[in-house]
């Protein structure tokens, strides 16, 4: 049986994190108003108040904080996002309706840092495919997992494979968000609602 001790991050790994989260949203923050490119690793030191030897103790350049926010923020948040839809509602159409909701707001509220991160992920896929690949595939499994439990549900349309539905869930998802990034006066918001619509037109029974 695992103790609270164990269980616990210690005082050192709390301080650590603290430290982390510090870097990583002043990195954000910075990001969000200027773009990646121009930002130096002595303007996000000074944002977060560390010392340049400390930035290095966590990450070894600044291509590898771009990386650590993009997974975070393209891959990990969404996954949390769909593990509180399935904690607080019963029906898959719900569930659908709070993730794109979030992803709408996310988007939107957050633009010029979604806009970086998700260049930076598409750069990531033309330079290494096994790393994009394996972010289209963590994509996927958010939506499969919801998919697969709206078959014990019984409110999911059985006419289509649930990994084809995820496929073309995630799939659609990232073709909006492509047009959105190359396209100044793009209705991202409008197309989402559609998409939203649509999804649950095909994936949901009635």
């Amino acid at each position: 049986m695992s103790t609270l001790a164990e269980v616990e991050p210690t005082r050192r790994e709390r301080r650590k994190l603290e430290v982390q989260a510090k870097i990583t949203e002043a990195a954000a923050a910075l990001f969000a108003r200027s773009g990646c490119d121009d930002i130096t690793v002595e303007e996000i030191c000074e944002q977060a108040d560390v010392a340049r030897k400390t930035f290095y103790n966590y990450f070894q350049s600044k291509q590898q904080l771009i990386h650590f926010l993009s997974q975070s923020v393209l891959t990990d948040e969404p996954r949390q996002t769909m593990d509180e839809a399935i904690a607080t509602f019963a029906t898959t159409a719900e569930r659908l309706g709070y993730f794109f909701s979030h992803m709408r707001t996310k988007l939107v509220e957050y633009r010029e840092l979604e806009r970086t991160l998700i260049l930076h992920s598409m750069f990531q896929l033309s330079e290494n495919a096994s790393s994009g690949g394996s972010q289209i595939m963590a994509q996927n499994s958010v939506i499969l997992e919801l998919y697969q439990q709206g078959l014990v549900l019984g409110d999911i349309n059985t006419d289509f494979a649930i990994d084809f539905l995820a496929e073309i869930t995630v799939g659609s998802i990232n073709s909006i968000i492509i047009n959105w990034i190359h396209t100044d006066d793009y209705p991202l918001v409008e197309r989402l609602n559609e998409l939203e619509r649509y999804v649950k037109a095909v994936v949901c029974r009635p």
